[in-house]
């Protein structure tokens, strides 16, 4: 069973370094990895440290990310693109640079091996109640980004969101469309269905421009329209800790060690800050190298 590991980083370069080597020692592990085009020194030292390494593969096509944005979709789509052009993997992973592996390399490849029919992707119909109107304004409604002017973007973007609401204006979405977590666990027949799709479906691709927040529905809306439906389980395998605080989610810390790294069914956990807690990192480090 081979994993394609894919990433989206725009920061903290020993941190994701860290992230890239725990995951070298799972057997037959290729990482592909776009970096943040506003991150040029990420990328740089980055890729000073891996491009001579055959399994990690950088993303040639950058995108300037901001949260929530289109360009989020579009790196995402660059990296499942590039893992399926590569065809040598069988199972991939979608990660931030800010998550770790918590249990071993081998621990991991076992539950892959055991359903890797499955697709582990977080999902729910839309409306629900959990995300504010339901979440059909993540699409239906126009959003913008002007890069290196956020402050401007949040006025603009409040001012749209008002018209929309008073003129009841709203865009036509000709799918039914299903909320979740963005971190996907997916399959490779599952990530030639998509890439394929949207290659003979551009105008599903058009439908998540100038949204915001619409990557939480991305993935969920293709696969939960498809063939592959019953194949999905509403799970992302990651500890996300959204109760605890002071951060939300909680930056993982030393003392959550022992919790996480025993919690059934979680195989990663974020999110990580090495600024803030660097010490966690490095036992989780000891501990997979020990289980590897």
């Amino acid at each position: 069973m081979k994993i394609g590991f894919l990433i989206l980083a725009h920061r903290y370069p020993n941190q994701l370094k860290q992230l890239i080597r725990s995951l070298l020692l799972v057997n037959d592990s290729r990482i592909y990895l776009h970096v943040d085009k506003k991150s040029n020194e990420l990328f740089d030292e980055i890729s000073a440290e891996f491009s001579f390494n055959n399994r990690v593969r950088f993303i040639g096509n950058r995108y300037r990310v901001y949260w929530g944005s289109f360009n989020q979709i579009r790196a995402t789509f660059a990296l499942m693109k590039s893992a399926f052009e590569s065809r040598t993997e069988d199972y991939f992973m979608l990660l931030s640079g800010q998550d770790f592996l918590i249990k071993s390399p081998s621990a991991l490849i076992s539950f892959i091996s055991e359903n890797k029919e499955k697709q582990f992707v977080m999902n729910f119909k839309l409306p629900d109640s959990q995300w504010r109107d339901g979440g059909l304004n993540r699409l239906s409604h126009f959003s913008f980004d002007i890069p290196g002017r956020p402050w401007f973007s949040n006025k603009l973007n409040s001012a749209i969101e008002r018209l929309h609401i008073y003129s009841g204006f709203k865009r036509k979405v000709y799918f039914e469309q299903y909320g979740g977590s963005n971190w996907f666990n997916i399959n490779f027949d599952a990530l030639e269905y998509m890439v394929t799709y949207i290659k003979d479906h551009p105008e599903y691709l058009n439908s998540f421009k100038n949204t915001r927040c619409a990557d939480e529905m991305f993935v969920q809306s293709m696969l939960l329209n498809s063939r592959f439906r019953d194949s999905v389980v509403s799970a992302d395998l990651r500890y996300i800790d959204w109760s605890s605080g002071p951060e939300f989610p909680r930056i993982i810390r030393e003392e959550d060690f022992e919790k996480i790294v025993t919690y059934s069914e979680k195989f990663f956990a974020r999110k990580f800050d090495s600024t803030i807690d660097g010490s966690v990192l490095n036992k989780l480090i000891t501990y997979i190298g020990q289980n590897s």
